[in-house]
Formats: structure tokens, sequence, C-alpha cells
């Protein structure tokens, strides 16, 4: 059900190996799973534009790779917190985001920031990694490659990371 629901022919990167590769992940001979996998296609991507918070940021799935807001491909400005909200299987594919304005210090958001299918997440470092995977990394190798150098955690899942949230838990577990 799910391999039939996904060959319907879409443009660009929605029909992506990363894509496929998610939905066959939480698939499972239970019909049950196959729903789930495909309610998951069909309900979209939602996920924060963050460099701090950013509001008003135009956000979108680039499905043919150009760059370019085209007809047919999801798009949506960030709310107040920086949410954004992709409907629909065209939703899958390059994010990006430009525009819209530091919620903390109200200034403009300079530029455009990226992140790589799947992500939940679009900020400056889902930007670096998301090129390196262009450039012919693995995910998990332009993820470590990101972090590293910055002194950060390999372990970071970064393209579903956001730093302000994980700043603010109270259920750290520290003593």
């Amino acid at each position: 059900a799910v391999a039939s629901f996904y060959s319907v022919a879409q443009p660009g990167q929605a029909t992506s190996l990363s894509v496929l590769q998610q939905v066959i992940a939480a698939a499972s001979p239970d019909s049950g799973s196959v729903e789930s996998a495909i309610a998951r296609l069909t309900a979209g991507v939602s996920g924060k534009v963050i460099d701090g918070y950013v509001q008003g940021a135009l956000t979108f799935a680039d499905l043919n790779g150009d760059g370019l807001l085209n007809p047919g491909e999801s798009s949506a400005v960030t709310d107040a917190s920086g949410n954004f909200s992709l409907p629909g299987i065209n939703g899958f594919g390059h994010l990006i985001a430009s525009g819209g304005s530091d919620i903390a210090t109200g200034k403009p958001s300079a530029g455009i920031m990226t992140a790589p299918a799947g992500s939940t997440v679009i900020n400056p470092l889902t930007t670096v990694a998301g090129k390196m995977m262009q450039a012919g990394f693995s995910s998990t190798e332009a993820v470590a490659r990101t972090l590293l150098p910055l002194g950060l955690d390999s372990h970071i899942d970064l393209l579903h990371f956001d730093p302000i949230q994980e700043t603010l838990r109270t259920d750290t577990g520290a003593a």
C-alpha cells in the first residue's frame, strides 16, 4: 500500500531516496503501520525556523531544487514563534526559509537558510550540513563535520534539534 501510494509521480526531491527510506523505516507488515506511513506522507512537515526564533519567514519545500518557490510547492510564513507547517506530500523536500525577523531582537533575518529533506528545523547549521550533503557527504558525515569544529556533541540530532527549547528544559535530570 505504501509503495503504490509513493509511486504517484511527484516532481523533484519529493521522490528522493531519503524520503522513501523514512517511510519504509516506519512501516512493517502490520496494516496499522502502513496506514501510519501514508498518514505521515499526507500530513506534510512541521518545524521551526531558528536564528533566534524567526517570525514572518517565507518557508517552502523546494521540490525541484531550483531554490525558488514554484507553483505546486508547499509554502508557509512562520508564526510569532517561528513555527511553520507545510501540508501534504508536497511539503517533503529541501527546505528553504528567507526573510522574517528574530523575535528576541526584532532585527530582520538576513539571507537564506536551508535544511535537508526530512528536517524539522531550519537554521544556519542545517544550512551548512545541507550544503555538505549536496556535495556528496552522507547525512551522518555532514552533521558530524558541522558540529565537531564548533566543539558541539556529534550525537546532537542537528536536523531536529531546537537549541532554544533545549535551554528552557527543566527535565534534564541533572542533580
